[in-house]
């Protein structure tokens, strides 16, 4: 009988590091479009940064907003083409870890019936298994159209 010769890709540590925190990321995502947050809180340090345009604001900020999301709108998702990148940097760079998310947002506006697509960027810095630094930027224009009319307090 013939033995099936099987050759195991080589990846580096980098490379298995990369794919574990892309993957969390891919599944803190896939529970924001379900409305919940356990990965998203899980995988965010309790001190943890973030700034969205500009802007620093909590980690209860940050989750209460993504709550008002399913608020105002209904279907919301990425569009095809959005995609999560994860880079663990070299030496000169501390050996830091860090999940890009590039892609373009949309929802159905509950009030309107109007599909609204949002193309955004978040960068999100690892440290010991943890989001410890985050960074966000969109257009938040017709966000803030909708939570006005919605007459939610921010």
């Amino acid at each position: 009988m013939r033995k099936k010769l099987v050759i195991a890709e080589k990846k580096s540590v980098a490379e298995h590091i990369a794919n574990a925190f892309g993957i969390s990321m891919s599944k803190s995502n896939s529970e924001y479009f379900e409305n919940k947050y356990e990965s998203m809180n899980a995988f965010m340090a309790d001190d943890i940064t973030i700034t969205i345009n500009g802007e620093n604001i909590t980690k209860e900020q940050w989750i209460q907003g993504c709550k008002i999301h399913h608020q105002l709108y209904s279907d919301i998702k990425w569009d095809p083409y959005s995609f999560v990148d994860t880079t663990v940097y070299n030496e000169a760079n501390n050996n830091t870890v860090w999940s890009h998310v590039w892609g373009s947002w949309s929802g159905k506006s509950k009030r309107t019936g109007e599909v609204d697509t949002n193309p955004v960027n978040f960068s999100y810095q690892w440290v010991n298994g943890k989001i410890t630094l985050m960074n966000g930027i969109y257009d938040p224009t017709e966000l803030n159209i909708e939570i006005k009319k919605a007459k939610i307090k921010m």
